[in-house]
């Protein structure tokens, strides 16, 4: 706890140096050398962290912080959290956590390679769609042997990134978006195509009229999916329309 309190403190430290509102007394701390240090000493510590969750939380920090002003070693951080991540999801999988004991519920734990795909989107799209590739091609190496529950996780995970970069960055949203056509129609597009319009209109649009065009060949019943959405329905037309709504 006290490590990731010590990413937030150098966090601020280093947001008010670059906006110039540290005071003149504190201005040797806020140098860039001082900073890096910092930082690197919070990396070297967080290698005693057992919690790879934790460590990929305080890696990603690190690197988002250290990107402005030393975008090497910022790369080495995700690059070092990309291999926790994934040696983590060998090991775990995906992992749920006891959400109300006197329930029995429980909730779905992040996935930490989405964890770190996600913020380095933020600093370079062209790497964020290489390690987004790596994990789809896993996904279709594993998913038929899931449970129904986690079975289509990585395409959820995914649509969900495309849609945080619509404002930001649309053209990696939508290459994220085209990549996922390349699998069967199903529910997740309802979802996504209101999700998309509510932060831009015009965007999720042209991603219907895509839409329509990659799954031409789909089942009529099939193609009722993409059915709500011209209309503004809050569901869908057909005999599964009881199954999907807005």
């Amino acid at each position: 706890m006290m490590l990731y309190l010590s990413v937030l403190f150098v966090s601020a430290v280093l947001v008010s140096s670059a906006v110039g509102q540290v005071p003149e007394t504190s201005a040797e701390v806020c140098t860039v050398e001082n900073s890096r240090f910092l930082v690197g000493q919070l990396a070297a510590e967080s290698r005693s962290v057992r919690e790879a969750d934790k460590r990929v939380n305080i890696l990603v920090r690190l690197a988002d912080f250290s990107w402005p002003f030393d975008e090497p070693i910022a790369r080495q951080y995700f690059t070092e959290s990309w291999g926790i991540a994934t040696a983590h999801f060998k090991e775990k999988g995906f992992e749920t956590a006891r959400a109300d004991r006197a329930m029995a519920l429980t909730t779905q734990k992040p996935d930490l390679r989405m964890t770190v795909i996600k913020a380095i989107a933020r600093h370079d799209a062209k790497w964020a769609e290489r390690l987004s590739e790596e994990v789809l091609k896993e996904f279709e190496k594993a998913a038929s042997e899931r449970s129904e529950l986690n079975r289509q996780r990585e395409i959820q995970e995914m649509i969900s990134l495309a849609g945080e970069r619509i404002e930001e960055d649309p053209a990696f949203s939508m290459m994220i978006f085209r990549r996922l056509m390349r699998y069967p129609l199903e529910q997740h597009w309802f979802w996504a195509l209101y999700h998309t319009a509510d932060k831009n209109l015009s965007f999720s649009a042209t991603l219907y009229s895509e839409l329509l065009q990659n799954y031409r060949n789909e089942s009529a019943r099939r193609l009722l999916i993409l059915s709500a959405y011209p209309f503004g329905r809050e569901r869908m037309f057909g005999i599964d329309r009881f199954m999907v709504s807005s």
